[in-house]
């Protein structure tokens, strides 16, 4: 129903805000679950004092994963050294979509410009 209204206030209202307003919210959405399902992650509801996986990051990016980063960072773990490191994976969201999608996305809605 939420795409319909969104279709209609652009071709018959000529909205193009309330367009932007509805559909941005659900093509993220939609994003997250997609990166959720390619990455094996469990992040596709958010939940009390747990960082969620956004599409921009804005203010938070150094706190928790982002859909269109090519890179996640894995939880921290102690290795036999007692040194705390990081593992570095590649996104897979990137395979799953192919490039020209992720340039479109990132262009979209990461790129400074964009």
């Amino acid at each position: 129903h939420l795409v319909r209204t969104a279709i209609l206030s652009y071709s018959a209202l000529h909205y193009p805000a309330c367009f932007s307003a509805i559909m941005s919210p659900l093509l993220e959405h939609g994003i997250r679950l997609l990166w959720c399902e390619s990455n094996n992650c469990d992040q596709t509801i958010a939940q009390a004092k747990k960082y969620y996986v956004t599409l921009d990051g804005i203010g938070q990016r150094d706190r928790h994963e982002l859909l269109l980063f090519p890179f996640l960072n894995l939880e921290g773990h102690v290795d036999s050294n007692n040194s705390f490191t990081t593992t570095t994976v590649a996104n897979q969201l990137v395979f799953h979509l192919g490039a020209p999608i992720m340039s479109l996305l990132t262009d979209l809605f990461a790129s400074p410009c964009g």
